[in-house]
């Protein structure tokens, strides 16, 4: 588990082994460019798409792909995309793909995030005795999983169909259209716009605030941050047949059952679903790079933040944080970090091969 998002090693016949990403909002699995080459595939076909995040243009083709074993189960040879993602450094983990509504079709996803767990059943012999509450789904022309949730805004509830994606790691993203019509940006009394995130795309910059409350059936989630796509995107969050992105920040708190042959989403809460959600207190958006992703960058500084304040600057890499260096905690322990407010930290930064040592103060952004 890296950046709320599931990542399984799997071994393709011919023994290469590759990093995959679950994904529940990609309509195909998909494969990168580097790992087909490797693979030997003959590409077919394609053309130029756009990414449903960040709104750039990418190239594809398509391959038939081997079988491939992921633990506990086979999958068969199929038919996949094959493009050049560029997202791994904003997960924080290696990927060589994605593994997408072909496999959510064939099989119960079973992911049980607390304990960091994926088991893939057979559809006809499953069953579930669990406790976990059954939400009735669709599935739109793309075979993305389609809930109805409802929304608190001040005085209003506000119903929202809403698309629930393993790819993405936010909480909720509400697209521009749903959000100008309801006039969430002139609504919520607090909101920041910064980069939530790096799609296929490109960089995604939305504005963030919070919720009174989001229901998802009977489970009902307090204070909420979620973001806003501002007028003027591309790609999915310009689209008007949906209103949001539920992701992985809100089912990493549930062990999510995804049972397409029953058309049923099963959310089994764990003893921290209760929790708080906190957004990033510091105002950064972090990357990482190197063979272990072990190296954090600074995309992006929101203004008006504690690290604009205390001198952070895109471009950065940060070395160590409070003597301990970033390379021990990782791209997820230094957010985890960066998200509490009312701490303190004394940054070492390396800025084009200059050390130098700024004091930040996290504090609630939204």
């Amino acid at each position: 588990m890296a950046s709320s998002k599931v990542h399984v090693e799997c071994v393709f016949d011919g023994g290469e082994r590759a990093w995959l990403l679950l994904d529940s909002g990609a309509n195909i699995s998909i494969l990168d460019k580097t790992l087909a080459d490797r693979l030997q595939l003959e590409l077919r076909g394609g053309g130029t798409g756009q990414g449903a995040a960040g709104g750039g243009s990418f190239r594809f083709a398509f391959a038939r792909a081997p079988a491939l074993s992921c633990p506990g189960v086979e999958i068969a040879s199929r038919a996949v995309a094959v493009i050049e993602r560029k997202t791994q450094g904003a997960n924080g983990h290696a990927s060589e793909g994605l593994l997408g509504a072909d496999v959510f079709k064939g099989f119960v996803v079973d992911v049980d995030y607390p304990n960091k767990t994926l088991t893939l059943h057979d559809p006809e012999s499953f069953r579930y005795f669990g406790e976990g509450v059954e939400l009735p789904v669709t599935f739109d022309a793309n075979d993305k999983w389609e809930l109805r949730t409802t929304l608190t805004l001040g005085d209003r509830r506000i119903g929202a169909k809403v698309i629930v994606d393993t790819g993405s790691r936010g909480t909720l993203s509400l697209t521009a259209p749903f959000t100008a019509k309801h006039g969430f940006l002139e609504a919520l009394p607090r909101k920041i716009l910064g980069t939530v995130g790096v799609g296929i795309g490109g960089e995604v910059r939305h504005w963030v605030g919070r919720l009174s409350t989001i229901e998802i059936g009977p489970l009902v989630l307090e204070d909420v941050p979620v973001t806003l796509a501002p007028e003027g995107v591309t790609g999915t969050y310009a689209r008007s047949d949906r209103d949001g992105i539920l992701g992985g920040e809100i089912l990493e708190n549930y062990r999510a059952i995804f049972d397409r042959s029953r058309s049923r989403l099963i959310l089994e809460p764990s003893s921290d679903s209760a929790g708080s959600f906190e957004w990033d207190a510091a105002g950064l958006f972090l990357t990482s790079e190197g063979a272990a992703y072990d190296v954090v960058r600074v995309l992006s500084v929101s203004e008006a933040t504690p690290a604009e304040t205390a001198g952070v600057q895109a471009g950065d890499l940060i070395v160590s944080v409070d003597g301990r260096a970033v390379s021990e905690l990782a791209l997820d322990g230094l957010r985890g970090l960066l998200r509490v407010p009312g701490k303190t930290y004394s940054l070492l930064l390396d800025r084009n091969g200059k050390r130098i040592e700024v004091t930040l103060v996290t504090r609630r952004l939204v």
